[in-house]
Formats: structure tokens, C-alpha cells, sequence
């Protein structure tokens, strides 16, 4: 993990080889990050945490509130979504695919929604966002097959919000490390994310995730043994603080309701 912390309503649990951690605070990254757990942190193998070895073990995280159907419901109250149906990207045209479809909508603030049963993304290569700003919403399942990499950082922003699980194919990564995103955005599942196929099976490819991931049930890296893992991670998870600055205020705000009663 760079630039950011790790916090699990269950437990943390990963294998650190000899010299790493698996928190890096090197220079030019914040000094320090925490990891937050309500259960317990295991560390496996002759790493370490972190070089600071900040820590937080539970009880110390409340319920959590945020769902998927809270975030879609927030969504819908303040613009108006028809659910697509499945929902599938064959190609590179991954933006064009979104902004085209009908049931698509585009709010006054330039980002555009799209809310289907389930979504399957087809290796759709090296995306260019642009300034585009996509916010796919699934009530099931989305898979992943392929790169999602915007080649206009800091300006579009893409978040996927899954009622079920997020699944990463296997294949999805490069041979060798490279710091280069595999992957970019939010992605939030009520479920688990499965960064190697559900069930998980194994992958020799290199992951890296630029932006936030969030899954309510887990984050499960198990499949992923990258031929280079004892000098570099086979999954990598960098935090990008533009992905949180441009998230949309649908998502953020709180809804209201006005009911006014008799005295």
C-alpha cells in the first residue's frame, strides 16, 4: 500500500517477505500511515507492517452505515436512473460505450451515471476519460477482464459501485512490476472483491490499483503470486487523492427528508 491507510471492519491479514512491509512510508509518500482493524493485523512471513508499525486493533470501528443501496439511493434521489439491464463493454470505446447508451444520465456537473443489473468489462485496453466523469452503479455483479487506465490523470474519474461482488479476472495485470495502473478509480462492493477471480485461482500477473478500494465483505488477494513478490508486491494498492476530490456530491451529500405535521 502507497500513499494512504488500511482499515477493515474484519481483520488484516498478509504475507510480508523479508525486508518489506506492507505499508510503504518512504520518502516522498506521508511519513506515516495507519492500519485499523476490528479484529486482529497478521503479518506473515519475515516482513513487517510498516516502518512505523502504527496500529489500531478493535474494537475501534463502529458498525458500518454506508451500503450499496444507500449510495444508489443517494444517487437517485437527486437524479432520475432506469436500470439498463446486463450491461456489456467488448471494447476500447469503454467511454463512448457508457455516454452513449440510452438509459445513461449526464448531471449539470458533468458526471454521468449508468445503472445496470449486473456489468462485465471486457479488456477495454488503456481508457482516456478526458474530463469525462463515470459513475457506474450494478445491483449485482461486475466483472472485470481487462486494464481500466485513464490516460488523462488528475481530470476524469470513473467509481464503480456493486451491490454484489467486484471480480478481477486473473489475467488482468502485466508480467512484470511497473509502475503503471492496472487499474484506476473507486470500486466499492457490499459484497467482497476478488482481485484474482471467484473462486480465486492463480495468477502470476502484477496488479497495481490506483484510487480506493472498498469491499464491505472482503478484499481478497488470494490467487495472486507474482513471479518477482520478494523484491516487489504482486498486488499494489496506491491511494490518489484526485479520485476523492472529484467524487461526486450524490454520493456525498445527506439526504433530507421534509415532512411537515399537524401540531
Amino acid at each position: 500500500v502507497l500513499g494512504g491507510d488500511i482499515t477493515a471492519i474484519t481483520n488484516i491479514t498478509s504475507t510480508v517477505p523479508s525486508g518489506k512491509f506492507l505499508i510503504d512510508e518512504t520518502s516522498p509518500l506521508p511519513p506515516k500511515s495507519l492500519a485499523i482493524a476490528n479484529g486482529g493485523i497478521t503479518i506473515s512471513g519475515l516482513g513487517l507492517l510498516s516502518s512505523s508499525g502504527w496500529k489500531a486493533t478493535g474494537p475501534v470501528i463502529a458498525t458500518p452505515i454506508v451500503n450499496y443501496t444507500l449510495l444508489r439511493d443517494k444517487i437517485k434521489a437527486a437524479i432520475t436512473l432506469n436500470n439498463a439491464g446486463s450491461f456489456t463493454i467488448n471494447n476500447s470505446n469503454g467511454v463512448s460505450n457508457i455516454i452513449s447508451h440510452p438509459d445513461h444520465f449526464t448531471d449539470s456537473n458533468g458526471y454521468t451515471y449508468l445503472l445496470t443489473s449486473d456489468i462485465t468489462i471486457n479488456d477495454p485496453g488503456l481508457w482516456d476519460l478526458g474530463n469525462n466523469k463515470i459513475v457506474l452503479l450494478a445491483d449485482g455483479n461486475v466483472t472485470i477482464n481487462g486494464p481500466i487506465n485513464n490516460q488523462s490523470d488528475n481530470s476524469g474519474f470513473f467509481m464503480v459501485l456493486s451491490g454484489g461482488n467486484i471480480i478481477i479476472n486473473p489475467t488482468v495485470g502485466l508480467p512484470s512490476y511497473f509502475a503503471i495502473a492496472t487499474l484506476e478509480g473507486v470500486y466499492f462492493a457490499q459484497g467482497d472483491i476478488f482481485l484474482s477471480g471467484n473462486p480465486p485461482t492463480t495468477s502470476s500477473k502484477f496488479i497495481r490499483i490506483e484510487g480506493s478500494v472498498i469491499g464491505m465483505g472482503s478484499v481478497n488477494i488470494t490467487g495472486r503470486t507474482f513471479l518477482d513478490a520478494s523484491n516487489n508486491p504482486a498486488v499494489q494498492f496506491v491511494f490518489r487523492p484526485d479520485q476523492v476530490v472529484l467524487m461526486p456530491n450524490t454520493v456525498l451529500h445527506t439526504n433530507l427528508l421534509w415532512q411537515e405535521v399537524a401540531p
